[in-house]
């Protein structure tokens, strides 16, 4: 099992979805195989940007899975779940949204053959303008 380093990176949304003047970040970990996670996101970024998706491109392999975890003590980790109480134990390429808020949170790869290699992209968006 490896710990995949996390980049972050901040932007600025341009397109007609999103107000130009409200800052988002975006998360990447890439290189993921079977038994990774990836290094946490920092609580700031959790609990300053509470709109959270994330997505999964790559090879998932034979039985891959990705899960979105969660941590309020740092040392147990849970599996996050979307707006519909759906755990986000991802078997399928996509996008998913994160509805907890914890103080850390992780991709982790679960499962998969020697194909599996995956990236997980994360969007963090404000959801109102503090200013």
């Amino acid at each position: 099992m490896a710990t995949r380093s996390l980049t972050l990176t901040s932007i600025r949304a341009g397109t007609p979805e999103f107000d130009p003047n409200v800052p988002g970040k975006t998360a990447s970990w890439t290189g993921l195989t079977n038994g990774d996670d990836g290094d946490p996101l920092p609580t700031e970024a959790i609990l300053q940007y509470l709109d959270r998706t994330f997505q999964v491109t790559g090879t998932l392999g034979s039985g891959g899975t990705v899960l979105i975890e969660g941590t309020n003590d740092g040392v147990n980790w849970a599996t996050l779940s979307d707006p519909q109480g759906v755990l986000l134990s991802i078997t399928a390429l996509g996008i998913y949204q994160v509805i907890q808020v914890t103080l850390k949170m992780r991709p982790r790869v679960s499962a998969g053959d020697g194909t599996t290699n995956v990236a997980v992209t994360g969007l963090l968006r404000r959801t109102h303008n503090d200013s």
